[in-house]
């Protein structure tokens, strides 16, 4: 039967089959969890371990169910939601000045709101990753006006991952910049909120470079294309310092990419700032992610398209963030071009990265060709749109020189993987690429612009049609991925926040409590019981505040450090915690 033989409100018999098939995919894909693995997410070592887990099968099922389910929904209810969407889209696209504004802030709101509220409730206010606690330590270390606090004499007590210790004094390994962020949140008594605050701010600078250059009504688009893009969603309920390094990129990214509109030293001097205050989190990635940006300012200066005037607001704007990066390198280690993390530590003897052997070994080239640049240029691909977005990107690559020059800095920052042994975890998004959302969704909205030009021009598509196609792709199809590794991020803090709330129950004041160390309580114990097999990658209790005034401190069970707990502490009652084979696991014994 054709469709015109059935026509009821604009709905044909091509309408009706497509929701019948895409509401049974989406039963479908839920159904695969019956399966042996079914579709649970877990966080395993190494990071790079996806088979063990349904997490690739999960994958699968979304690339051949809820993205076929949710393009079929978009153009079965295409004529409820088509014209309703191309009105939006004609208001949007007539906004004023004052209009576009407050919708900016109220973006930002929104992206600050729905951060904090999923740091409280998805992860419960705990971290994802060991170094979030040490960061956070070396955060408090900064607000009470030192860099580096001394060694007491228990301190083979103390959990030490990720932290620094030498001279006779300790304090976090990490970057300066993210405890920097930490010493903000602490002093301001703001908290998770300042990242939150710092992961709200690509939203806007990506949304208002593809506003300036194609409509305000692509600007509201690419704001879309980055809230449902997992990596960026996924990232943005944590406190990892991964959220300032994306924030100040992508603001840099902004200036750089006014100064192609007009050439003004403020901008360069701005983009400057923020180049630098990235480099300040993260020194590498930084570096790797802004060096085709570094031969464009180069080629602009020799082409005389860059005034001497403005190369000096770039030094200066740069120059503030490293200076300070200096600064407090020579204040931790004695050496401005020393940062914490590779200096020498009394704590543990870390493996020293040698950069260059992929270049002196074909094994390792390969090894680190495959576990690392290609591993995370694959995340990308799962984890920045799904296949939809590929291509969007694919088409955007080529649009203009703008963003050649962004696929060449995403090219440079995967060429990084060649030099170290680190594959990162992919709980959030392929992590260690965090700052890419922002240049991809630009290189995105760019593919998804010309696309709809094409489309327009050929009428190949009803374009209303192809535009609830889009939405119900990010909503249902990216939506459902989100809500799925949300869940996943949730059963992996209850491994915390349990196993806290039990030692919170015990009623116990002023005390200190001697533990075994956390990863034997989930890894090897598995407590609590309904969790633990998710896994986590928080291996490590968390830190005490650096003058130890926590009501309860939470220590390594050294017998060796008993006396000196007790003489360092003489006023606290010492506990030990051990793992039985009660029903709760664990018991608390008063010494």
């Amino acid at each position: 039967m054709k469709d015109e033989n059935l026509n009821i409100s604009g709905y044909s018999w091509s309408h009706f089959i497509s929701v019948v098939a895409g509401v049974y995919l989406i039963t479908g894909f839920f159904s695969l969890g019956e399966t042996y693995n079914g579709l649970w997410v877990r966080f395993l070592t190494p990071f790079t371990n996806m088979i063990d887990s349904g997490e690739s099968y999960f994958w699968l099922a979304h690339l051949y169910y809820m993205t076929l389910a949710a393009c079929l929904l978009g153009y079965g209810l295409s004529p409820s939601f088509a014209k309703p969407l191309m009105s939006l889209k004609e208001k949007t696209k007539n906004l004023s000045t004052r209009n576009i504004i407050i919708g900016l802030v109220c973006l930002f709101v929104a992206v600050v709101a729905v951060s904090k509220l999923g740091n409280s409730f998805v992860l419960q206010g705990y971290p994802i990753t060991d170094d979030e606690y040490a960061a956070e330590f070396g955060g408090q270390v900064f607000a009470s006006g030192h860099v580096k606090v001394p060694v007491p004499d228990w301190f083979k007590a103390y959990p030490e991952r990720f932290l620094l210790q030498r001279d006779g004094f300790y304090t976090a390994f990490d970057w300066p910049g993210v405890q920097v962020i930490w010493a903000l949140a602490v002093i301001t008594g703001l908290g998770s909120i300042v990242f939150s605050i710092l992961a709200a701010l690509p939203y806007i600078a990506v949304a208002i470079i593809i506003g300036i250059k194609f409509g305000k009504h692509w600007g509201a688009v690419s704001a879309l294309l980055f809230v449902f893009s997992p990596m960026a969603a996924a990232l943005t309920v944590t406190t990892h310092a991964h959220l300032a390094s994306r924030a100040f990129l992508s603001l840099a990214i902004l200036f750089y990419f006014l100064t192609t509109r007009k050439e003004r030293a403020v901008y360069w001097g701005a983009a400057g700032f923020f180049a630098g205050c990235s480099f300040f989190h993260r020194p590498f990635e930084t570096v790797f992610l802004i060096l085709p940006l570094i031969f464009d300012v180069l080629y602009r200066l020799i082409k005389k398209e860059m005034t001497v005037k403005s190369l000096v607001f770039l030094s200066v704007g740069v120059s503030i963030p490293l200076l300070a990066f200096g600064l407090l390198n020579n204040a931790l280690t004695g050496n401005p071009l020393l940062p914490g993390r590779f200096a020498e530590s009394e704590i543990k003897p870390r493996k020293q990265t040698d950069f260059l052997a992929a270049f002196k070994s074909i094994e390792i080239f390969w090894n680190r060709f495959g576990a690392n640049t290609n591993y995370n240029l694959m995340m990308l691909m799962v984890w920045f749109l799904g296949p939809v977005g590929v291509v969007f990107a694919v088409f955007g690559v080529k649009f203009d020189r703008f963003t050649k020059i962004l696929a060449l800095c995403v090219l440079s920052h995967l060429f990084l993987g060649l030099f170290h042994d680190n594959h990162g975890l992919h709980m959030v998004g392929p992590i260690h690429y965090s700052e890419d959302v922002a240049f991809l969704t630009i290189i995105a909205a760019h593919g998804l612009y010309f696309i709809v030009q094409r489309i327009k021009s050929t009428g190949f598509v009803d374009i209303k049609t192809f535009a609830s196609i889009l939405v119900f792709y990010l909503v249902f199809g990216m939506g459902t991925f989100n809500a799925w590794q949300m869940k996943a991020l949730n059963e992996q803090s209850h491994i915390q926040s349990e196993v806290y709330d039990w030692i919170d129950n015990q009623g116990l004041h002023n005390a200190i409590v001697l533990a075994p160390r956390f990863y034997e309580i989930w890894s090897i114990s598995g407590i609590p019981a309904k969790y633990a097999t998710t896994g986590c990658y928080v291996f490590e209790w968390r830190m005490t505040k650096p003058d130890y005034s926590d009501d309860v401190l939470i220590l390594r069970d050294v017998k060796s450090e008993i006396p000196k707990l007790r003489k360092a502490f003489p006023d606290r009652t010492l506990y030990r915690m051990t793992i039985t084979k009660r029903p709760e696991g664990l018991r608390m014994l008063k010494l």
